[in-house]
């Protein structure tokens, strides 16, 4: 899962990416993220600044497409581009951001194809919402809320392989407690299927 932190008020996005999270308690979770997210607020993350220091003076519409060419080189065809502050494990398959801090409750985050991404999901500002307890099912109570969109790219595969993604992540994130993965079957992959 990769978290796109924001640097100066929006003046740029680093990555923070986190590989094998669901083999982590949360305050793993948190613990690392916490400290990663200190090291690109206060621009200590020498790996972005090394992918991103051309930006400062080469055209935009050439840094689009190199940094398109040369991401799709590291995720997908493998080579080591650290020379370039790239590897092939800058961004998760997963993006998190944010546009809460901007007051908005919801937004559809587009697809930003030097991510390599799978999905991106975009929270926003938490606020109170009447809801329905489910317990008794009649009694309405208040609770902060929050609302995430939730974006797949059909370039990775089709709804049969997202869906189950999205539930399993909107169970957890509903239920914590009560969670468990084994109600949560992955999709094989269509050519582990091709055999049978």
């Amino acid at each position: 899962v990769t978290i796109l932190v924001d640097v100066e008020g929006g003046k740029d996005l680093v990555p923070v990416t986190i590989w094998d999270a669901h083999k982590m308690t949360i305050f793993e979770v948190a613990k690392y993220i916490s400290s990663k997210v200190q090291r690109a607020k206060t621009g200590k993350d020498e790996r972005h600044a090394k992918s991103t220091q051309s930006a400062d003076f080469i055209p935009s519409f050439v840094v689009q497409a190199a940094m398109f060419t040369f991401t799709y080189l590291v995720a997908h065809v493998g080579l080591n581009l650290s020379f370039l502050g790239l590897k092939n494990d800058t961004f998760g398959h997963v993006v998190l951001t944010n546009v809460g801090m901007m007051g908005y409750t919801s937004a559809f985050a587009p697809l930003c194809p030097p991510l390599q991404q799978i999905a991106l999901i975009c929270t926003g500002a938490i606020e109170k919402r009447a809801i329905v307890d489910k317990v008794d099912g009649e009694t309405i109570k208040v609770a902060n809320m929050m609302t995430a969109v939730g974006t797949g790219d059909h370039r990775y595969g089709d709804a049969a392989i997202m869906r189950p993604f999205f539930l399993t992540m909107r169970a957890f994130i509903e239920d914590p407690e009560n969670f468990d993965e084994k109600k949560y079957k992955d999709v094989p992959h269509y050519s582990e299927l091709k055999d049978q």
